[in-house]
């Protein structure tokens, strides 16, 4: 589904090692480093409410004290919802607010043990997962990088898988030295996400709009939703230039750094390609996630083309 990510801050206090704050804050140069509701409102209002909003962006969106407000209006609008949090700066009150949203998907991430999200465990942030986790919040994702945080485990009553096999470089933003390879993929790419709809870009809160949440960089700029309507963003010369680089390999592009860039001859993206034209079931392309991709390739080897 085509979405639009929402940066209620420019700005985080967490400062996770994983995540390229250093980068955004260099690369922003506006002076609105907080969304206000009323610009959230006019960019919203600009937006077909078939497209999904997501509350995440490059930030902890509830940093942002008016976020709960924007996230109910987004749904009294008819928006589908999804939220990416860590729960800091949420309250329990939000809590109960959410509790009556249908949300589509909430991404918790929580804080590990050894202090790479460098998250503050405090008594705010404990009640604040308590009651999340005794809440009637629908589609809740619980995800840690590294081992749960033991005062964090002590409020849940239950452990949560590690997901450091996740981690990715942010298309080359993160900072050296911290153990990721960047490489230049080359070739005809493709965006396992947007594909070259290029649809899942990520609002500022100054209005301006990036091509996704992986441009920590800020390089590459469709717009401006103050400044113009939600569909023209798709339209520009710049926008089918960003397009026509995914098949040209001499120019330089933000998703040739990418963890979801697929090169368009790879074998991983001629089975994610075929998959609905196959019918091959969930249970099956799990088997491209967790096992190696040889194991998918065999079964459905003879139908793809």
């Amino acid at each position: 589904m085509t979405q639009l990510e929402i940066s209620t801050k420019i700005g985080c206090k967490n400062m996770c090692s994983y995540c390229p704050q250093k980068k955004i804050l260099a690369s922003y140069k506006s002076k609105e480093y907080i969304m206000s509701f009323n610009t959230f409102k006019k960019c919203i209002n600009k937006v077909p409410n078939k497209i999904k909003i997501v509350f995440a962006g490059m930030a902890e969106p509830f940093l942002n004290k008016d976020c709960m407000k924007m996230i109910i209006y987004a749904h009294k609008q008819g928006f589908p919802i999804e939220i990416f949090t860590t729960g800091v700066g949420m309250t329990v009150k939000d809590v109960k607010e959410l509790e009556k949203i249908p949300v589509k998907y909430f991404d918790f991430h929580l804080p590990d043990d050894s202090g790479s999200t460098q998250i503050k465990v405090d008594s705010a942030l404990l009640k604040a997962i308590k009651a999340i986790s005794e809440s009637k919040i629908k589609n809740i994702h619980y995800q840690v990088f590294g081992k749960l945080h033991p005062e964090v485990k002590k409020v849940l009553n239950f452990d949560v898988e590690d997901l450091s096999r996740l981690l990715q470089n942010r298309a080359g933003n993160i900072e050296e030295g911290f153990g990721f390879k960047t490489k230049r993929i080359k070739g005809k790419i493709i965006c396992l996400s947007a594909e070259k709809r290029f649809d899942n870009s990520v609002l500022l809160p100054n209005g301006d709009v990036f091509l996704c949440c992986m441009d920590y960089g800020l390089e590459h700029r469709l717009g401006n939703l103050l400044e113009s309507s939600y569909e023209s963003l798709f339209q520009t010369d710049y926008f089918k230039k960003l397009q026509k680089a995914l098949d040209d390999d001499s120019k330089d592009l933000l998703c040739r750094y990418c963890s979801y860039a697929r090169r368009t001859d790879s074998l991983k993206y001629k089975i994610r390609k075929n998959l609905d034209k196959l019918g091959v079931t969930n249970k099956v392309y799990g088997l491209t996630k967790y096992k190696p991709i040889k194991k998918a390739y065999i079964y459905i080897k003879d139908k793809i083309k």
